[in-house]
């Protein structure tokens, strides 16, 4: 029987039997908080209007209560999910598009977990690899890209999928198309995560599992010597046409919470939860059964801080230089602007 997602952590009071179990300070406010709106989303408790009947002799009444629109909340996250395509594709120019995926080496991954602020750090770096491609050959990109904490298994997974446009604007206001190839983007992210990492060394919160590696600046050092040495994983897409494709997969994928109601299931009187998904390492659809501790504890894994911006905008799609895109862009893609259709 597939619940209600506030019903997981209602049930039994599972969500705060939970809570009680962690050491004080654990749990960042920012996840109560959104556990809180999510279990009174749609209930009396966020409020409600209330519709009267017009006729006279009527008394009946209906009330709509309201939404806690919480980023985690699987049904609020659906529609903001929409509305976000709906954005994107009033926005972007149509033109040529390349999707990539830039991953970490999974030994960075807790370093990343107890150092929240290296995923605003990806980002940028990531945007900032693909610039510097573009600048050497005088173009400016445009570029959007989503950070990532999950994997499909719901384990905490950080990762960047940045959608550039293939080429961009010359000084000279045309356009020139560019590709980009994973091998050249992969040195240059490798390089530049290496870098910070060794240069906030004095900032990091060390992980238990990474003791050892983090106890001096020269251990740490050849920590990173070691994996810089290995191949990262970088996925490059094809070229696509146009944005269409990219701004479907980002809204139905990665603009959407982190626990999608149509891949859960639970059983009512057990302590268990079942997550299906499509494992990337088989290829085929597994299922997960998690203890209702477990679930809790990766549901506050992927709540994003409050002000957080999961999505970011580079390039001529930066909020600085909207007018290289609204004066220039347009015209010579011969983009005409859509209307952004509101989802109600």
């Amino acid at each position: 029987m597939r619940p209600r997602f506030a019903d997981i952590f209602q049930q039994g009071n599972r969500w705060l039997n939970w809570l009680e179990k962690q050491p004080e300070g654990a749990v960042r406010p920012v996840v109560i908080e959104s556990v809180t709106k999510i279990m009174a989303c749609g209930t009396t408790l966020m409020g409600y209007t209330q519709w009267c009947c017009s006729t006279p002799d009527c008394c009946h009444t209906k009330k709509v209560c309201f939404r806690c629109k919480s980023r985690s909340c699987p049904h609020c996250g659906v529609k903001a999910g929409a509305q976000w395509i709906q954005y994107l594709l009033s926005l972007v120019p149509d033109c040529p598009w390349q999707h990539i995926v830039f991953t970490l080496p999974c030994q960075y991954w807790s370093l990343v977990f107890h150092n929240r602020w290296l995923l605003a750090e990806m980002s940028r770096i990531a945007a900032d690899v693909i610039l510097e491609i573009c600048h050497q050959a005088d173009v400016e990109p445009g570029i959007f890209t989503v950070i990532h904490t999950w994997g499909r298994d719901q384990q905490w997974h950080p990762h960047i999928h940045l959608s550039t446009t293939a080429g961009g604007v010359t000084s000279g206001h045309t356009w020139k198309n560019l590709h980009f190839y994973a091998r050249k983007v992969m040195s240059m992210w490798r390089y530049r995560i290496t870098r910070l990492l060794s240069r906030k060394y004095p900032d990091l919160v060390m992980p238990d599992a990474l003791a050892a590696e983090g106890s001096s600046k020269r251990e740490w050092n050849r920590f990173l010597d070691t994996h810089y040495r290995r191949g990262w994983n970088v996925n490059v897409s094809r070229v696509m046409d146009n944005a269409t494709h990219v701004a479907v997969y980002f809204g139905s994928y990665l603009k959407k919470p982190p626990v999608p109601m149509s891949l859960l299931e639970h059983y009512a009187g057990q302590d268990e939860i079942g997550l299906r998904y499509n494992s990337h390492r088989t290829k085929r659809e597994e299922y997960l059964l998690m203890s209702g501790d477990e679930f809790m504890e990766r549901f506050s894994w992927h709540v994003a801080d409050k002000g957080f911006r999961m999505v970011r905008y580079y390039g001529f799609l930066s909020p600085a230089k909207r007018r290289l895109l609204e004066e220039v862009v347009y015209i010579i893609t011969e983009t005409v602007r859509k209307t952004a259709m509101q989802i109600t």
